[in-house]
């Protein structure tokens, strides 16, 4: 018989989710709407978005006890995955130019070849560890390479709060398949609204705010089809470690 906590977790995690999406997709609308008309305080409201997140994921690290379950295995294996996530994004600097702009396959590449493979990590890299902070780590590597191949500080709310989406998730007591699934559907949600928005104000990249929801959505299903082919993968790996 099915434990009935965890079928409480499982649906704890679903609604976190549901209601991750919904609100970063309504507050990734309202802020290319309103960028036009105010950017400081478009730029003011993603900060302050980026900051709730974070702080809600550094609670949960608290409550969950987070410094004492740090040990050497959960450090190597996650800048190990740290380091393997910024070299699969730094790959896609090798894409044809023509790809990015020619349509159809243009609908699909950023998915295709960000957030796939983002999802194959993430999940890999949860299925192995299977406990919370696993993200944070990874992200801590991932972001240090990045302000040292492009240094800007204004970045740093947008590393933490994807990575500290998904720590909210790996807090919450549920079967492992629902938190690598609900981390890795977290993350890339946070992640993708956050860096149209981010990308915006740094570099001016504008698209009109319906068409940048779906396409936060459509990256988060490729992220979603990673995560099956990355639980499959650290599974195999976690059971071949075993002793």
């Amino acid at each position: 018989m099915d434990d009935p906590s965890m079928i409480s977790g499982t649906i704890k995690v679903v609604a976190f989710d549901l209601v991750l999406v919904a609100v970063m997709a309504a507050l990734a609308y309202s802020i290319f709407l309103w960028y036009p008309v105010n950017k400081f305080g478009a730029v003011w409201l993603t900060l302050a978005e980026s900051t709730v997140i974070v702080l809600a994921g550094a609670a949960v690290m608290v409550h969950e006890k987070f410094s004492t379950q740090v040990d050497l295995k959960l450090i190597t294996i996650s800048v190990t995955f740290g380091v393997l996530l910024y070299a699969a994004e730094w790959l896609t600097s090798y894409a044809p130019s023509f790809v990015w702009y020619t349509p159809p396959i243009s609908w699909i590449i950023n998915g295709l070849l960000i957030y796939l493979p983002e999802g194959i990590i993430i999940a890999a890299l949860i299925a192995v560890i299977g406990k919370p902070g696993s993200v944070l780590m990874t992200m801590i590597p991932f972001y240090i390479i990045s302000m040292v191949s492009y240094f800007n500080p204004i970045w740093t709310p947008f590393y933490f709060a994807w990575a500290l989406a998904g720590e909210i998730v790996l807090g919450i007591r549920a079967p492992l398949a629902a938190r690598v699934f609900g981390a890795t559907f977290a993350v890339a949600i946070a992640d993708t609204f956050l860096v149209s928005q981010f990308m915006l104000f740094n570099f001016g990249v504008y698209a009109p705010p319906a068409l940048n929801v779906l396409t936060g959505m459509e990256n988060a299903i490729f992220a979603l089809v990673g995560a099956a082919i990355g639980y499959g993968i650290g599974i195999k790996a976690r059971n071949a470690w075993k002793p």
